[in-house]
Parts: C-alpha cells; sequence; structure tokens
C-alpha cells in the first residue's frame, strides 16, 4: 500500500496489489484493486484477464465471463484467456459454450493436454462419461505423467463404480507437478499385507467429508490390526475419540516440523483415502453398518431438551448449498415445495452466514427454519452431530452434512445433479457408505424443479408412515 500512496495512479501497481490480494484469498480487495488497474490501462489484456480471474474466485461467473471476453479482445496469447473462459463458462453451466471454446483451442493446438482435460471436465459433468474418458485417455497419450489427467480419470472411474482401477488412479492426488507429495515418516506406506500383530497408523486428508467417509473402514481396520493410531482434523477428534474407543486419535498439525514423531514405531502409516484401494476394491465388500460415527448423548439430551416444543412435529434437518460446488439447488427458495410440507419443522444445518436468506424465504413463505445460533459446525463439528442426532430425518446437498448425517446413521436425503461427485457414484439410488441414504437425482441437465418435487411428495409420504 505505501507504493500506492507514492504513485496512485499507476495501474501496475495496482494490477500487482490485485493480484497479491488474489493470492491471500482477499477476493474483494483483489477485484477492486484489479478494477481500478484495468480503468486505468483500458486496454490491457493482462489486466483484464486477471481481474476475470478474481471474479471467478469470487465465484461472481456472470461477471467472470464477460471480463474473460473483453480480455480476450486485447490480449496476444489468447490461450490461457480461453482456457479459464472456457472453465468459467462450465462453471456457470454453459456447457456447449464451453465446449466450443475448447475446441477452437485444440484446432489451433492439437497437442493440448489442458485443454482435452477440460474438454472432458464438461462431458462429465453433463453425464456424458464415454466421451469424457476418451478426452482424459487423449491427454494421456499426449502425457503419460499428467497428473491432471490421472486424477481426473481416477474420479470419472469411480463414479461408474470401477472402484479397483478407480482407487489405483486415485494415488495420483499425492503427485504435483511431477514430484510426489510426500510426509516425513518413519513407518513404510502400507502395501496392503497382513496387518496381524501390527500397528498402522492412518492420518486423514482432504477435507472434513473425505475423512468422515474413510472412517467407515476404520472398524475393519480395528479387526485387523493389532493397534490403529488415527490423525483427523481437529474438529473431528471428539466424534473419533468416542466412535473408535480402541483406537489413538490425535489431532492434525499444520507445522511440518511438528510430523507425529510419537508413531515414528507404527509399522505401517497410509493416508485414509488409500485404504479404499485395500479394502474397497468391489461393492460387495461393502459392509451394512448403520452409525459408526457416535454423537455425544450429553450434547444430544440437551438438544432435544431445547427443540421440545416441536416434539409434535417432524424435525428436518437441511443443508442447500456448498461454497465449492457449483451444480446444485443453490437458492433455498427453490426448496419451497417441500419447506410447504405440513407438520414438519425445520432445522437449519447450513454451514456459513445464511441467516438473511432464512429470514427472507420465512417472511416469502411464511414458515419458521429453525437457527440454533449455539451450533456453529465451522467450529465445533461434535456440537452438529448431537444436532443432527436430534432430527428425525435430513434432507441435503452432497457434502459434508451428508456424510455426517450418514455415518451417524440417521435417515439422510441427498439431492444430487446429473453427475455428482465421485462419492456418490451413478445411476443408483442407495448409498453403499450409508445404509440410511436415499438419493434424489437430477433427471437432465438443470433441472432442479423436478427433484426437489420428487423430495416433497417422499416427504409427505414418509410422514404418513
Amino acid at each position: 500500500m505505501p507504493l500506492l500512496k507514492s504513485d496512485p495512479t499507476d495501474p501496475k501497481l495496482w494490477h500487482l496489489y490485485g493480484i497479491i490480494a488474489a493470492r491471500q484469498q482477499h477476493t474483494d480487495l483483489a477485484i477492486n484493486s484489479l478494477n481500478k488497474a484495468s480503468s486505468l490501462s483500458p486496454n490491457n489484456g493482462i489486466f483484464l484477464f486477471n481481474l476475470a480471474n478474481a471474479y471467478r474466485q469470487a465465484k461472481l461467473l456472470d461477471q467472470s465471463i464477460a471480463t474473460y471476453e473483453q480480455a480476450l479482445q486485447f490480449s496476444q496469447d489468447k490461450r490461457p484467456v480461453s482456457i479459464n473462459y472456457g472453465i468459467a463458462l462450465k462453471e456457470n453451466g454453459l456447457y456447449d459454450k464451453a465446449l466450443t471454446v475448447f475446441h477452437t483451442i485444440l484446432n489451433n493446438h492439437a497437442n493440448d493436454v489442458q485443454a482435452y482435460n477440460n474438454m472432458g471436465n464438461v462431458f462429465t459433468e453433463m453425464g456424458q462419461y464415454t466421451p469424457a474418458m476418451a478426452y482424459y485417455e487423449k491427454a494421456l497419450q499426449l502425457n503419460p505423467d499428467d497428473e491432471e489427467a490421472h486424477r481426473n480419470k481416477a474420479l470419472l472411474l469411480l463414479i461408474q463404480g470401477n472402484l479397483k482401477q478407480g482407487f489405483e488412479e486415485y494415488e495420483w492426488r499425492f503427485v504435483k507437478n511431477g514430484v510426489p507429495l510426500k510426509r516425513n515418516l518413519k513407518p513404510p506406506l502400507w502395501d496392503g499385507s497382513d496387518l496381524s500383530g501390527c500397528h498402522i497408523f492412518v492420518w486423514g486428508e482432504q477435507g472434513l467429508g473425505d475423512e468422515i467417509c474413510f472412517a467407515s473402514v476404520f472398524p475393519e481396520l480395528i479387526q485387523k490390526a493389532k493397534e490403529v493410531s488415527i490423525e483427523c482434523a481437529p474438529r473431528l477428534q471428539p466424534i473419533f475419540k468416542r466412535s473408535f474407543p480402541e483406537t489413538t486419535v490425535v489431532p492434525f498439525k499444520k507445522d511440518p516440523a511438528n510430523e507425529p514423531s510419537h508413531f515414528s514405531t507404527a509399522d505401517f502409516h497410509c493416508p485414509s483415502g488409500s485404504l479404499m484401494r485395500y479394502l474397497r476394491t468391489s461393492f460387495d465388500q461393502f459392509h451394512k453398518q448403520t452409525g459408526y460415527l457416535k454423537a455425544d448423548p450429553a450434547k444430544v439430551r440437551a438438544i432435544k431438551a431445547r427443540y421440545h416444543t416441536n416434539d409434535n412435529k417432524i424435525k428436518v434437518g437441511i443443508s442447500w448449498t456448498s461454497a465449492i460446488d457449483y451444480d446444485h439447488p443453490a437458492k433455498l427458495k427453490l426448496w419451497r415445495p417441500i419447506l410447504s410440507c405440513p407438520n414438519v419443522q425445520f432445522y437449519n444445518l447450513q454451514y456459513g452466514d445464511c441467516l438473511a436468506e432464512i429470514e427472507q424465504v420465512e417472511k416469502d413463505f411464511n414458515i419458521t427454519i429453525i437457527n440454533d445460533p449455539d451450533i456453529d459446525p465451522l467450529k465445533n463439528i461434535d456440537d452438529q452431530a448431537a444436532q443432527i442426532q436430534s432430527m428425525d430425518i435430513i434432507i441435503s446437498i452432497g457434502g459434508t452434512t451428508a456424510q455426517l448425517a450418514g455415518a451417524l446413521g440417521k435417515t439422510v436425503w441427498v439431492i444430487l445433479p446429473l453427475s455428482s461427485d465421485w462419492h456418490w457414484f451413478s445411476k443408483r439410488d442407495d448409498s453403499p457408505w450409508y445404509p440410511g441414504m436415499r438419493f434424489f437425482r437430477q433427471p437432465v441437465l438443470k433441472d432442479w424443479e423436478s427433484v426437489i418435487g420428487n423430495v416433497s411428495n417422499a416427504l409427505k409420504q414418509w410422514i404418513q408412515q
């Protein structure tokens, strides 16, 4: 900022400041700074390109797309702009336009691996898996070591239920820029060998939903090994300790110099997702276990006592949007057919600040959605687990809330797009991970109305049972 004060009319300084802000995830500041740079130098393709990237980072996709189109007019090297433009179109559900953009890139750059990958991603989201796989294979033909193509192929294999090959390819998630990402751990990586008499150290990875899902194999692992130690996200430590009392559970620490040396005597270590490579190679290996995670009984009793005034109604917990996925019924107002069901009290299970949206829906639909101010899953997921356990049924998009509800053994209905996250696979309305889970999938792209209607009808029938 001192540099800007020295010359506030220098567009390069505003551009630099915006780039730094974007890298630090300060998206509003990045957008303001890059807008200032572009206003001072209107025909600068690089400034417009990075402004479009900042809009996309903030999920302002309409502004992002419009700005990429401006950037293309003034950019000498149009390829990187076109790549990001196509990705923004895909994220905004404009699949045909995205395909046209990537086709144009391939017409000019026939061996563009990134364009082939993105073509595959568009077809995957469209639910057209055969051409999607063909594009991933073409990318790998051009570059057999392209980690993005391997990861995309892995996820598509898993979506289609090809677990053995999919989880083999899934190991490419630990390769970045051609370099394997390794933790400084003394025990060797588990290779699926016999664990009798052995101590295995399992460390969590990726997001909370992934850790919860992968924990479904912990009961089986406990039976196979003499000792199991688990490292997980700090928010999951209380519920993991309660649910797996035979194990040692410690929270993950970000300091790489503070690796868990107290587990250096373990016989093996294994990232939790890699357990699937050996324990879930077919759907026959999934066990019908109900509720492998356990909510705190005292917290459940306390929450039920707080909610007792609604004991004459069906308690339905709802979660309707995600900061990660673009293709979901993100606006609560779209849920009107569900929210209009009689003899139901809805409870907010949504992450983040959504009170304004709830208040508007309550006003428009003349309903009440209870928001418990004592529960914040961003700070304490153990509290949310107790809240979920207090519900009669959960209705959610596919995310951490759905994973947690399923792991607690609750009845949970998951609203999914035509092509969903790999955890939910495809062409099935049940979950092999969670016996109490039921899927409601889009029949065609962009059709949320029929999905919401189906959930509403099913809820009315469920209430009458």
